[in-house]
């Protein structure tokens, strides 16, 4: 198995922070690096990175589990 398989990768600017998993936030699922948090509030719609969060939260959202993980709280 490789090794870089196991960090996390940024699903706006795909890269995997030096920090690892400390580096930055996971969303149930999509992965945003502190870089990438940081940016988050100058990006406008026409931004590639605003697109690229965009369409990987619109992927989570039509996952079925997400709202049955919203009505519990979290809790399994």
């Amino acid at each position: 198995m490789k090794e870089a398989a196991l960090l996390p990768r940024c699903s706006t600017c795909r890269q995997v922070p030096p920090e690892g998993i400390a580096g930055g936030l996971w969303i149930r699922g999509v992965f945003l690096c502190n870089r990438c948090l940081a940016d988050l509030s100058s990006w406008t719609t026409e931004n590639e990175s605003y697109r690229t969060l965009k369409n990987s939260l619109d992927r989570l959202w039509q996952r079925p589990d997400w709202r049955r993980h919203l009505a519990s709280g979290g809790r399994p």
